[in-house]
């Protein structure tokens, strides 16, 4: 991934795009081959997941399928990722209403799919409650590592190289609470130093931002002047924890933003 570290040694944004549909998959490569640009484009298990959950709503894609499709247009600037992988964040668990053992064998399922198809990029989350539970933070995280573990081991024992996305909470339009996030990036850290398992590039934080139907409805930013300092400050305070822990913010919902 030479491209790809080349742009985040330089602390530059890296464009993550839904591949919504064929159209939206070569308009991206389109524009990353001509600006000579790197883009990642982000699957959510709904959008594109592998034959054994019956693909997904894009093209009836399957991760296989999808994989031969991006492969087709031999680009050197396309990245393939899976966004929100985990238990019950496939329709299929969650409409069968899937046990917690059960649920976790299957997103692991899911996930080596991806990772024979050559993804490039795994985001790991284990936010969705499941059959109702109350979800504390230290479940979501053993959780979480669990799949982590799995899925470095997986990548390792096929020769495939993966890079990690972690992530602990469903954007939910607000900001994070700091110290609820630096105890979850010592976590990891710990985690991955105990177990030889290599850090994962990008993780997720509350940012403030929200979409919903066709605007971002979080609190970033708002219109009064204080409200987009606090949003603003705070965004400062999460990118220095980040590099604190040599890792890169991964922002989701930034959709209809002009910032």
């Amino acid at each position: 991934m030479s491209i790809l570290n080349k742009h985040l040694k330089k602390g530059k944004t890296l464009l993550c795009t839904g591949p919504m549909s064929k159209n939206c998959i070569d308009a991206a490569v389109e524009i990353s081959e001509e600006l000579k640009i790197p883009q990642i484009l982000i699957a959510s298990r709904r959008q594109i997941d592998s034959k054994e959950f019956g693909g997904g709503y894009v093209e009836n894609f399957s991760t296989e399928e999808f994989s031969d499709y991006i492969k087709s247009k031999n680009s050197s600037y396309i990245y393939m990722a899976r966004d929100h992988g985990g238990p019950w964040q496939s329709v299929k668990e969650s409409t069968a209403n899937m046990p917690v053992k059960d649920a976790m064998e299957s997103a692991k399922r899911s996930f080596e799919v991806d990772i024979l198809n050559d993804f490039n990029f795994i985001h790991i989350d284990p936010s969705v409650p499941i059959q109702n539970e109350t979800l504390s933070l230290e479940v979501i995280i053993e959780r979480l590592f669990e799949l982590y573990e799995h899925c470095f081991q997986f990548a390792r024992k096929n020769n495939k190289e993966i890079e990690f996305e972690l992530g602990t909470e469903e954007q939910n339009g607000y900001t994070q609470d700091l110290d609820a996030f630096e105890y979850f990036l010592e976590k990891t850290q710990s985690f991955c130093k105990k177990n030889n398992i290599k850090a994962p590039t990008f993780v997720v934080a509350q940012t403030g931002t929200k979409v919903m139907e066709t605007e971002n409805v979080g609190i970033f930013p708002k219109t009064i002047n204080d409200a987009k300092q606090i949003s603003f400050d705070h965004l400062k305070s999460t990118i220095k924890l980040c590099e604190k822990y040599n890792l890169n913010l991964k922002e989701h919902n930034t959709d209809y933003q002009t910032y």
